[in-house]
């Protein structure tokens, strides 16, 4: 969060907030951080990514997939290891 009080579009920086959101079990603060990330790098596909995991994890099937979808056009690929 210091980080991007100091920068607000720090990309990685609200990668890694994000996914320690999700990780202690605050997926509507990810989901706040990722949507916010979209402003500044709206062709991220790590963001839709993340974003569509997200959304599935709050019941919300129809955003995950088009979020996942749009990670997939952007040429993002989940790491498999």
């Amino acid at each position: 969060r210091t980080a991007l009080g100091i920068e607000p579009s720090h990309y990685r920086a609200r990668l890694n907030l994000g996914v320690a959101l999700e990780r202690i079990g605050q997926p509507l603060a990810a989901l706040r951080v990722y949507r916010e990330g979209l402003d500044h790098y709206p062709g991220s596909g790590a963001l839709h990514h993340n974003l569509s995991t997200v959304y599935g994890l709050l019941g919300r099937p129809d955003a995950a997939l088009r979020h996942g979808r749009r990670a997939r056009e952007l040429g993002f690929r989940a790491d498999p290891g």
